[in-house]
């Protein structure tokens, strides 16, 4: 089961024995010890989140449940990304025989594209020690400016990306320039007009 903040992109990764409403509701009362009651809680439409125990939980704890399109997991993407990263995090530890933990503890560490931190500098005010050297200055506690600035910019510019193709205007050779593919955004370093 993965669980990811809005806010830091910060997600736990947790194994289930099996996947009924008691162990989900198990999992996410440990959740909630370490990093407090959310406000709202988004899930897909699966059994375990439509039954009565996760229905008390969600009441007793004062938290909002909103579900997903069904259908259409992509409504819930952040979630969906979390979960992509999570299973490519897993893989490549797999393959190459190495602890996915660690892989965990470091993509939670590694600066996030267009931000000045990484998720757990955003949810923790601190970088934690991962087993790549570094020194006692970059532990200290601070707190990260300009989150909610970066994450605005962040929807703004996959918003732009995502409506569409856009028009150039005129181009001339040796801009740089970003194009849109089926497998992403790409840099293009030079554009040779023709």
């Amino acid at each position: 089961m993965i669980t990811v903040d809005y806010y830091s992109d910060f997600f736990e990764v947790d194994r289930l024995s099996d996947k009924t409403a008691k162990e989900v509701v198990s999992k996410l009362k440990a959740i909630v010890a370490r990093h407090g009651i959310p406000d709202t809680f988004v899930s897909n439409n699966g059994p375990p989140y439509s039954s009565k125990e996760f229905r008390n939980f969600m009441q007793k704890y004062e938290i909002e449940h909103v579900t997903s399109s069904p259908g259409y997991p992509q409504s819930n993407g952040k979630a969906e990304n979390a979960v992509k990263t999570a299973k490519w995090l897993m893989t490549k530890a797999l393959h190459d025989e190495s602890d996915p933990y660690v892989a965990v503890l470091d993509w939670r560490n590694t600066p996030t594209k267009n931000m000045d931190c990484s998720p757990v500098q955003r949810l923790f005010g601190r970088r934690t020690k991962t087993l790549l050297p570094t020194t006692n200055k970059l532990l200290k506690p601070r707190v990260v400016e300009g989150v909610k600035n970066s994450l605005l910019r962040r929807k703004e510019e996959t918003k732009f990306y995502n409506h569409g193709s856009k028009e150039f205007g005129k181009l001339t050779g040796g801009e740089k320039h970003f194009v849109v593919t089926r497998n992403g955004l790409k840099h293009v370093s030079k554009v040779k007009l023709i």
